[in-house]
C-alpha cells in the first residue's frame, strides 16, 4: 500500500504532528527521512527493506553508500540524505555519552567506546581518548591517519593535546584494517615512547588498544604496560 492510501493516522508525517515524533518506529523515521518511494513500493517499504538487509545500529550504523543503491529506489539523493541522518545521529549520542561523564574503568568498556564512537574506518588511525581523575571521558579525538611503519607517531602532539585539555591521563587506540590485532614492532615502540612522555609530564598512558571488527588487544590486560625491568 502507497502512504497516500493509509488512513490518515497511519501515515508517518501525520503521526508523527499528531501524536509526536516519539510515537513513530524506526521504519517510520526511515520513511520521512526518504520523503517517497519509487514505482511499487512506498517510502515505508524501502524503509522496511534497509532495515532487513543493513543493521543501521551501534558499531555498523553508517552502511556503504553504494551499497545502499542496491536497493531498489534508492538513489544518490536518497542514499546520502539517509547517511547524514544516521552520521547526525550518532555524533549527538556521542556527545551525551561524553557530555555524561562516561567513565572508562576496563578494556571491555574501552573496547565497547571505541567501536561506537569510530566506526567504518578503512585506513590505520590513532585516537587518543582523554580522561579526568575519575576516568572519564574528556574528549577524543583522531590524531594520526596512516599505517604506523608509514606515519611519524610523536608523543609531542599526542601531550599538546593532552595537556590543553587539562587530562589526568590518557589512552591511545588504534586499528588493524587486516582485523589482526597482534601488536608490531612498530606498535611497541610507539607504546614505550608515549609512556616515556607520560611519565614525563606526569599524564600517565592508562591503555593502548589495538581494535578490529570484532576483537581487540590491550597493552594494559595483557601486562605490557608494567614498569620495566
Amino acid at each position: 500500500m502507497i502512504i497516500k492510501d493509509m488512513p490518515e493516522e497511519a501515515k508517518p508525517r501525520e503521526k508523527a504532528l499528531k501524536f509526536g515524533i516519539q510515537s513513530l518506529s524506526t521504519d517510520e523515521l526511515i520513511a520521512i527521512i526518504l520523503r517517497c518511494g519509487c514505482k511499487g513500493k512506498s517510502a515505508t517499504d524501502l524503509a522496511q527493506e534497509i532495515l532487513k538487509e543493513f543493521n543501521i545500529y551501534g558499531k555498523d550504523s553508517l552502511p556503504n553508500i553504494k551499497s545502499l543503491y542496491k536497493v531498489k529506489g534508492i538513489g544518490k539523493t536518497k542514499a546520502l540524505t539517509l547517511l547524514t541522518a544516521l552520521e547526525l545521529g550518532k555524533r549527538c549520542s556521542r556527545e551525551i555519552l561524553v557530555t555524561s561523564n562516561h567513565k572508562i574503568t576496563n578494556s571491555r568498556i574501552l573496547y565497547k567506546y571505541i567501536a561506537y564512537h569510530y566506526t567504518n574506518i578503512y585506513q590505520e588511525q590513532l585516537i587518543v581518548i582523554l580522561l579526568n581523575t575519575k576516568k572519564e571521558v574528556i574528549d577524543s579525538k583522531i590524531v594520526f591517519q596512516g599505517a604506523l611503519d608509514n606515519v611519524v607517531i610523536h608523543p609531542r602532539e599526542i601531550y599538546k593535546y593532552a595537556i590543553s585539555n587539562s587530562a589526568a591521563s590518557i589512552i591511545i587506540a588504534h586499528n588493524h584494517p587486516s582485523n589482526d590485532t597482534t601488536p608490531s614492532k612498530a606498535d611497541i615502540l610507539v607504546t614505550k615512547n608515549v609512556k616515556k612522555c607520560g611519565e614525563i609530564f606526569g599524564i600517565p598512558l592508562i591503555d593502548h588498544m589495538i581494535f578490529g571488527d570484532n576483537n581487540y588487544y590491550s597493552f594494559y590486560e595483557n601486562g605490557d604496560l608494567s614498569e620495566e625491568e
